[in-house]
């Protein structure tokens, strides 16, 4: 395959990165005849309206699937300057065993992979291994770069965009709200840890303290430091001690047991 004047290298750098190299040439004006091989409607629409932009005269043929992209070849007499293909199609094909096929036929046509290239992909694999498919002409790169990086990324549910594009206010808010979301799970983790801590003392440890208290006749601080469990018990819990011992001992001990 001859290179172009202009080609468009993408080699994965990371999950959230790629990097773009270009090599310009002066006076080229892009491709007049162009293949689309895209199993989505919108995405084929796209890809045609992006590569308008600069050549409103560049003449369209779009396709679903490898063998209808092989089948207009063989009609299409004067061929296509370029051809732009999904990576995933469907029936399990691809865009890189479509042209590996027109390597195998001799056909030297232009080829464009739109692939997000994150390095967990096969996309990335078979460039990494030398397999260049992906030569661009002088056609609204930037513009063709963000809708496969976006694409991609929609797609297979990453996160990966391109460094050279800031992200959407959508982006920002989600992140925002995400953030808060886990800071409300967590505060309504520690509160309800909390409350079962200060049910668990009320309602169990101190009516137990209480009782001790009680049956040796004991209420003042020094007498509760005695009994080694004054530090535990609450200003209310002490106060309730100390009516408590004011009334009939056996009354006591039923009020303040456990189980009541």
């Amino acid at each position: 395959m001859n290179k172009l004047p202009e080609q468009l290298w993408m080699l994965s750098q990371s999950n959230i990165e790629t990097r773009v190299r270009y090599e310009k040439s002066n006076g080229f004006l892009g491709p007049k005849r162009v293949l689309v091989v895209e199993d989505e409607p919108y995405w084929q629409l796209l890809v045609c309206e992006t590569l308008k932009i600069s050549n409103e005269s560049v003449v369209f043929r779009s396709v679903k699937s490898v063998k209808d992209a092989e089948r207009v070849l063989k009609e299409e007499s004067s061929g296509f300057d370029l051809i732009v293909s999904d990576h995933n199609l469907k029936n399990q094909s691809t865009g890189l065993a479509l042209w590996r096929n027109f390597q195998k036929l001799g056909i030297e046509t232009n080829f464009v992979i739109l692939s997000g290239l994150d390095r967990d992909t096969y996309a990335s694999r078979f460039l990494l291994k030398g397999e260049e498919p992906l030569y661009f002409e002088k056609n609204a790169i930037s513009d063709l770069v963000e809708i496969l990086d976006r694409k991609m990324a929609f797609s297979a549910g990453s996160n990966l965009v391109n460094s050279n594009f800031k992200y959407k206010e959508r982006d920002v808010i989600e992140l925002i709200l995400g953030f808060i979301a886990i800071v409300a799970i967590w505060q309504t983790g520690i509160n309800m840890i909390s409350s079962y801590a200060r049910a668990t003392e009320s309602k169990t440890y101190q009516p137990v303290i209480i009782q001790k208290t009680i049956e040796q006749g004991l209420a003042s601080s020094e007498a509760l430091s005695k009994l080694g469990v004054s530090k535990f018990l609450t200003r209310e819990t002490k106060e309730i001690v100390k009516r408590i011992i004011a009334r009939d001992n056996s009354r006591a001990k039923i009020i303040v047991n456990p189980g009541q």
